[in-house]
């Protein structure tokens, strides 16, 4: 009897374990998405003065008076201080793909989620 409890438990935790894999999951892609959601806000709110290119990397900035800003021009590439908000790509849907982010200074968190 003692040998099918023990086998019940084990099974139990396997199956928990399981399940939170899943949340951890969920709530990875739930983060990427929220991500992808406020990056593209800021995008949409730039004054954009060139026609971005599909499959073309870019970078996103906050200005001085807290505007959005999208560039070409690499963090490490300028020669003053511009907060990096983003490096994104333009998809062929035209939708942008986050391929790093920072929130309000912090270091860059991976947007990355599992397939």
């Amino acid at each position: 009897p003692g040998c099918n409890i023990d086998r019940l438990v084990d099974f139990i935790s396997e199956q928990l374990k399981q399940i939170y894999q899943q949340v951890e999951t969920l709530a990875r892609q739930a983060k990427a998405i929220r991500t992808r959601a406020e990056v593209s806000y800021k995008i949409y709110q730039c004054d954009l003065r060139f026609e971005p290119r599909i499959n073309q990397i870019y970078h996103l900035y906050e200005s001085e008076d807290g505007t959005p800003q999208l560039s070409l021009i690499a963090p490490d590439e300028w020669t003053t201080d511009k907060t990096h908000l983003a490096t994104v790509r333009l998809l062929a849907d035209h939708t942008w793909e986050v391929l790093e982010s920072t929130e309000a200074g912090e270091k860059p968190f991976s947007t990355d989620a599992p397939a």
